[in-house]
Parts: structure tokens; sequence; C-alpha cells
């Protein structure tokens, strides 16, 4: 999916502390998260660069995506899309468990 950004794709992995195991349920949705969000900036937003960041710690972890594209509603994009309300609810899988 990266390969449409070519050299002005970011990859930046950070970790604080000891790895720990995730289960594999959040695992999962940690990388469709993270699918989605990199499929969207590729595909709607008209974006040229992108920087991905996974940031982990001894309790949690963070996964940004960032783009310089021309942007979105997100209350429209709510209404009318799946995508990030799949997101949501994926990302707080981790949180019920």
């Amino acid at each position: 999916m990266l390969d449409a950004f070519g050299d002005k794709a970011e990859l930046v992995f950070t970790s604080v502390g000891a790895d720990r195991p995730l289960d594999p349920l959040v695992k999962n949705n940690v990388f469709l998260v993270l699918k989605e969000a990199v499929n969207n900036a590729v595909k709607y937003a008209s974006a040229d660069r992108l920087a991905v960041q996974l940031i982990t710690d001894a309790r949690s972890f963070r996964v940004h995506v960032k783009d310089n594209g021309q942007g979105f509603d997100p209350v429209r994009m709510a209404r009318e899309g799946n995508g990030l309300r799949n997101m949501q609810a994926r990302a707080t899988v981790g949180e019920r468990n």
C-alpha cells in the first residue's frame, strides 16, 4: 500500500520499556485500523507524504498516521461511511479486554 508514496513514506517505531505480548484479537485490530488509515490516505486524501508512527510502553501503545492530504469532514464521513466507525470500534477492543 505504501508503494504509491515511494520514498515519501516514513515509518517510525518507538518503544519505551520491555516488550509485552498482545492478545491476537488486539493485534489483528491494530493491523486493520492501520491498514484502513493508510488506505484512506492513499485512496482519498491526494497526499504525497505519509508518516506512520507506533509508540509503545509497558501499559499501552499508540499508532499515529499523518498525511499532507486534503483532509475531510469527520462528521459527514461518520454519517456516510463505515471506515471511521469501524476503526473506532476496532480501537476500543483492547480497552474492553
